[in-house]
C-alpha cells in the first residue's frame, strides 16, 4: 500500500545497478558517478487505490522516493513530476476522464 507502483518498481530493480545507471567508485574517487546525467525530467503518471489523505499521513513514499532519492541519480537540477489519481477504485468516470485530460494537457507542454 505504502510504495510505489509495481512497474516503477520493477523498472527501479533493472536500471538502478551498477554499469547500468552508474558507476561504483574506482581508485580514490568516494562516490559513484552517474552515467544519466543527459537526462532532464523524470514523471510518474499513476493512480492510487487509497485516498489522498492517507498517503498524505504516510508521507507519500513513493512521490518522496521519486523526488528525493531517484534525482539525486540524475541531477541536481532534475525536474520530476508526479501525477497520481488517488481513490482510483471509488472515483466517477468523470473524474478519470478529468485526470487524463490534465495529464495530457501537462505533457504537451513539454519540449
Amino acid at each position: 500500500m505504502f510504495d510505489v507502483p509495481a512497474m516503477l518498481k520493477g523498472w527501479l530493480d533493472r536500471v538502478w545497478v551498477p554499469g547500468v545507471s552508474f558507476n561504483l567508485p574506482e581508485g580514490n574517487a568516494a562516490h559513484p558517478t552517474s552515467r544519466v546525467r543527459h537526462i532532464r525530467m523524470v514523471a510518474v503518471v499513476t493512480t492510487c487505490g487509497a485516498p489522498w489523505w492517507v498517503m498524505a499521513a504516510s508521507g507519500f513514499p513513493g512521490r518522496k522516493l521519486i523526488r528525493r532519492s531517484i534525482r539525486l541519480g540524475f541531477s541536481f537540477w532534475l525536474k520530476n513530476v508526479w501525477m497520481c489519481l488517488y481513490s482510483i477504485d471509488t472515483v466517477s468516470n468523470e473524474k478519470r476522464l478529468r485526470y487524463l485530460d490534465r495529464v495530457e494537457r501537462r505533457f504537451a507542454r513539454i519540449r
